[in-house]
């Protein structure tokens, strides 16, 4: 991966990516199984760490594998995503904006270390809105500092993740191109463009 690093103080429009979370975690809501409580959750945000933990071994050289920026910037939403739940969960007042910390090192996997400092806590106690800003940050800036817009990236998401709502109805998660062939064609092009994630 190289140096990694952000230079440029900069900060994202927090509750912009929280009203684009909301529809999502509204459908995801009417698919599950069952309602999730808070360890769902929980668990969850240890299985997105994990994944972006994956994706960066292989950045850093460490795995095999062919993981791209593109894989990294949808690994990176999917942890803002489930920190944005846990924030709903726990009744968390987020700030408006997120100020992206800004980091000299070459390896970010030094950021998701002290993300999972910070999920171990929110075992014990409700998330603090420093932690779950903490976690939120050092996401963004993994995300940044390989190059990636990610509230461009976050929009795309959160667009595709709807429009597998609109393309599969009730046939959750499979899209139904003969019963809803606007809606499966519009989240076809969506997938299409996935894999040019915003370059800063």
């Amino acid at each position: 991966m190289g140096t990694w690093r952000i230079t440029t103080n900069t900060d994202l429009d927090l509750q912009h990516l929280v009203a684009l979370s909301r529809p999502v975690a509204e459908g995801f809501a009417r698919v599950e199984p069952r309602p999730w409580d808070r360890s769902a959750v929980l668990l969850e945000l240890v299985g997105e760490i994990g994944s972006l933990a994956h994706v960066v071994q292989m950045l850093e050289g460490f795995k095999r594998g062919g993981a791209s920026t593109d894989r990294l910037a949808d690994e990176c939403c999917d942890v803002i995503f489930v920190a944005l739940r846990l924030a709903r969960e726990d009744g968390v007042a987020l700030p408006d904006r997120l100020p992206i910390p800004p980091v000299e090192t070459s390896r970010p996997s030094a950021l998701i270390l002290q993300m999972c400092r910070d999920l171990a806590a929110f075992v014990e106690a409700s998330a603090t809105p420093e932690a779950l800003t903490r976690v939120l940050g050092h996401a963004t800036a993994i995300a940044e500092g390989a190059g990636v817009d990610v509230a461009a990236a976050y929009e795309r998401e959160m667009a595709i993740a709807a429009g597998f709502f609109d393309a599969c109805g009730d046939a959750w998660p499979n899209p139904q191109p003969l019963r809803r062939p606007l809606a499966t064609l519009r989240l076809w092009r969506l997938l299409w463009h996935r894999h040019s994630s915003p370059r800063k």
